[in-house]
């Protein structure tokens, strides 16, 4: 089952934001145990990140949401790994672990005594993941990059356009951060099997650029191999796309005969459709415009889902453009389980989150942790007295 796939393996998480965090909860939800390390006093930056528990009177209240959702399922403890005696718990804690994961500047590892190949020789199956914006190696290595800065090296920006002459656009939210975490986690994985068969491990070095042309790797191949740029969209039409409804929007997309077909019969059947600009899809894609507005006359006087169900039984693909209130409370991601209560502290309490998209058994996620929440347990594993501990977190250590 899922869920334990990776009952056993032990991971070390030194990473912030959203990339490494998300590597390493996608192990977690695989039965891996996780722990995290944050700098003393201050936290994964992404602590300090909305969204927030609004207070009924006004004010925010409890953990970053965005902290939340990254971090389930997680040990968290303090550490400063570039300290003498924090780099000696760092390295007792990886003699120990599986995995580790971190998101450091390139050479910063190897100039403080914790990189891969000083790990490894007290390690030698560990896989160690890093993750940074252009790689370990190459000509851009250090240089620095957000999602917006990913999601155009990377290409796809250049795909992003609504409307001719239009600049690039973005995606939104993290988009290219969580699918870096999720090429990680697929690399990591892969990693963990190989050691299976040759015993030793491995230093997964995974650019966030790289990973964000994943996505388009369609496109991409067309120059090296046809020298062909690809040609951006921006100003052309083609049947199908998002239509206005009596209570949002709803996507349509009949891009083969039998489900242009299917959208006509579920219209029943519009005297306008036998009408020679819209009878092959060559003249629909010509008079696009015209039809767009045929179809959105009829849309607009039906809900969204009434819309999509009459096409889908027909056969034609289509569907809501859902809220993100509407995904939570949609049942046929409640039939399936999508969803997962994890229990937290008040005040956020009982906190639905999306979980794996596999059918079956789901992981039980544990609360993401407050900050050096497992500092004292994870520590003691090691050896530590109560007064080794305390002596730590005096120096601010720990």
């Amino acid at each position: 089952m899922l869920p334990h796939a990776l009952r056993g393996i032990r991971v070390v998480e030194w990473s912030e934001g959203i990339a490494g965090p998300f590597c390493a909860r996608l192990l977690a939800e695989m039965g891996a145990e996780v722990v995290k390390i944050e700098t003393p006093g201050l936290g994964d930056g992404s602590r300090a990140r909305p969204p927030f528990q609004e207070r009924a009177e006004g004010g925010q209240v409890g953990p970053s949401g965005l902290f939340f959702y990254y971090n389930v399922g997680k040990k968290g403890i303090t550490l400063r790994p570039e300290t003498d005696r924090g780099g000696a718990l760092f390295r007792e804690l990886v003699r120990g672990a599986d995995v580790l994961i971190e998101d450091r500047p390139p050479g910063f590892t190897d100039e403080s005594g914790l990189g891969y190949a000083a790990l490894s020789a007290i390690n030698p199956g560990l896989v160690m993941t890093s993750i940074t914006p252009f790689g370990q190696t190459g000509p851009y290595r250090g240089y620095k990059s957000y999602q917006l800065n990913n999601l155009h090296a990377g290409g796809e920006g250049w795909e992003l356009v609504q409307r001719s002459g239009r600049p690039p656009v973005m995606t939104g939210g993290d988009s290219t951060e969580s699918f870096c975490g999720l090429v990680g986690a697929i690399g990591t994985a892969s990693a963990l099997w190989r050691r299976r068969v040759t015993g030793r491990g491995n230093h997964v070095d995974l650019s966030r650029q790289e990973a964000s042309m994943w996505p388009g790797r369609v496109e991409l191949s067309a120059f090296p191999n046809e020298g062909i740029t690809t040609r951006r969209r921006a100003g052309e039409r083609t049947m199908g796309g998002v239509y206005e409804a009596r209570n949002g929007y709803v996507e349509i997309q009949p891009f083969e005969e039998r489900m242009w077909s299917g959208l006509v019969r579920a219209m029943g059947d519009p005297s306008w459709a036998s009408d020679p600009r819209f009878k092959a899809r060559p003249a629909r894609s010509d008079h696009a415009e015209e039809l767009h507005a045929l179809v959105e006359d009829w849309t607009r006087g039906r809900d969204a889902m009434e819309v999509a169900e009459a096409l889908q039984s027909n056969g034609c693909p289509a569907y809501e453009v859902m809220s993100t209130e509407q995904l939570a409370s949609s049942r046929h991601y409640q039939a399936r389980g999508l969803f997962a209560d994890v229990e937290s502290d008040v005040p956020l309490g009982r906190v639905p989150l999306p979980s794996t998209p596999f059918g079956g058994a789901k992981p039980s996620y544990s609360p993401a942790p407050s900050l050096g929440e497992h500092t004292d347990e994870v520590l003691s594993r090691l050896g530590l007295s109560r007064s080794e501990i305390d002596s730590l977190r005096d120096e601010g250590v720990v």
